[in-house]
């Protein structure tokens, strides 16, 4: 693992085995917080569709950053995934008032509503009085839907 400015003013962190390579492209950072690489080989490619092309993923699904993290483009930290999955691992909503990712309050029934969204379709799993008891329901149905790319 290398923390490194390659040809940007930003530090991104890759694998050694891409370092010499990367080190030798110019990157800026686009206005969804990517690297993008402005060398004529990639032009206009992001850091992190490059490390997966080398590594042999198939970068005709989505690349994830494992971490949510996007400037750490470690190997470890890339995996193909479907928009779905993609979506599962994603942060918080700024709109979410629950503080968890599918629970919402129903202020008519005073009831916690548990829910999750499984290719686009929207999936009841139910109301509860009790918040945790909704959280442990969502969590259990992303471990479900989503394995490895729930959060």
């Amino acid at each position: 693992m290398s923390t490194m400015y390659i040809n940007c003013d930003v530090p991104t962190e890759v694998s050694e085995e891409d370092f010499d390579y990367l080190n030798g492209l110019t990157f800026n950072l686009s206005e969804r917080g990517y690297l993008q690489c402005g060398s004529k080989e990639h032009y206009l490619e992001y850091l992190h569709i490059i490390v997966a092309k080398r590594m042999g993923l198939d970068t005709t699904k989505l690349i994830d950053h494992k971490d949510r993290i996007k400037l750490n483009n470690q190997r470890y930290n890339l995996r193909e995934a479907t928009k779905s999955q993609n979506a599962a691992n994603s942060k918080l909503s700024v709109l979410n008032t629950s503080g968890h990712k599918g629970v919402i309050f129903d202020k008519e029934r005073q009831k916690w509503i548990a829910q999750i969204k499984v290719n686009y379709k929207n999936i009841f799993l139910g109301r509860f009085e009790d918040y945790e008891k909704a959280c442990k329901i969502r969590d259990d149905a992303a471990v479900k839907y989503f394995g490895e790319f729930s959060t």
